[in-house]
């Protein structure tokens, strides 16, 4: 442990002193990512923190999720909230599923282990970003095979985990929860709450994204910065010149390790989930290794 702080130091104190030096290409930096942020991600970002949180507190999305549970908690043994906080995480993208397990948490409507059992599993890049972004540039097949060999490992993990849920059907009294929420609500209070979340998590995001762009100023290479901060390597590896099936196999390393950018952020919301930092990698770690296995498994069946 003191190697890898000492290694974690070593590094900010390098980069420290190479943004001194270049202190121009710094603020360029630092400004492209402000704009790229606030012309691409900070748009939906917000309006999607917003209406998930007003989902939550009114607990509409329970009843959207409850219309999947008889299937699903055959299957997999989660109730209605529970996959409200997986709709919420393939939608948003992570830290989303850290985010709103913490209020979902300190709403009363899911307890830590099933936090614990579902938030690091869908932690993932957010509908949007896949199907806008990334499917726009690559060919047809090696998008299905990317979805593939990145969603197919969630359903396995979720699959085998059976054994750690006591998570109880819900079912139609949902309905009644539902009708108290709304008799209880207090909009001004409730809007105010959500709007001051809501940027404080924008903030958060912003800071953890800008600080991790400035460590990779000095990283010349796409796959390495997205091990460092995910999106923008992830653009310039779909336009760089490699070819589709190593576009498609670097960007599912990238997407499934989630990047230390997204780690961090999921640790800020750690103490108040109580998941333990070492029990989040070890599912990042099964995650990939599985992703990887169907990747190469679908090649070796149907080479592209």
């Amino acid at each position: 442990m003191k190697y890898i702080k000492f290694s974690i130091y070593f590094i900010i104190t390098i980069t420290f002193f190479y943004l001194i030096m270049n202190l121009n290409k710094s603020i360029e930096l630092v400004s492209y990512t402000l704009v790229s942020f606030f012309n691409t991600l900070f748009p939906y970002l917000l309006i999607f923190l917003i209406i998930n949180q007003l989902l939550i507190k009114t607990k509409i999305i329970y009843f959207i999720s409850s219309l999947l549970e008889p299937i699903l908690y055959k299957f997999f043994k989660i109730n209605s909230k529970e996959i409200s906080l997986i709709l919420i995480s393939i939608l948003n993208g992570f830290p989303s599923s850290m985010i709103y397990g913490e209020i979902m948490i300190k709403e009363k409507d899911l307890t830590y282990n099933q936090v614990k059992r579902i938030a690091p599993i869908f932690f993932i890049p957010s509908i949007t970003f896949i199907f806008y972004i990334i499917k726009a540039q690559l060919l047809p097949l090696h998008f299905y095979v990317l979805i593939i060999s990145l969603y197919t490992p969630l359903l396995i993990i979720l699959f085998l985990s059976k054994k750690e849920s006591n998570s109880k059907y819900i079912g139609k009294s949902i309905v009644n929860e539902i009708k108290n929420s709304f008799s209880n609500f207090n909009y001004i209070l409730v809007l105010k709450e959500i709007i001051i979340n809501s940027f404080q998590n924008i903030i958060n995001i912003l800071g953890m994204i800008t600080f991790y762009s400035l460590i990779t100023i000095m990283i010349p290479f796409p796959f390495i910065k997205g091990l460092f901060e995910f999106s923008m390597p992830t653009l310039e590896i779909l336009n760089s010149q490699y070819s589709t099936l190593i576009k498609t196999f670097l960007i599912l390393i990238i997407l499934v390790f989630s990047s230390f950018s997204s780690l961090s952020q999921a640790s800020m919301y750690m103490e108040t989930t109580k998941i333990k930092f070492k029990y989040f990698i070890k599912k990042r770690i099964t995650m990939l290794f599985l992703s990887l296995l169907i990747f190469n498994l679908i090649l070796f069946l149907y080479p592209l």
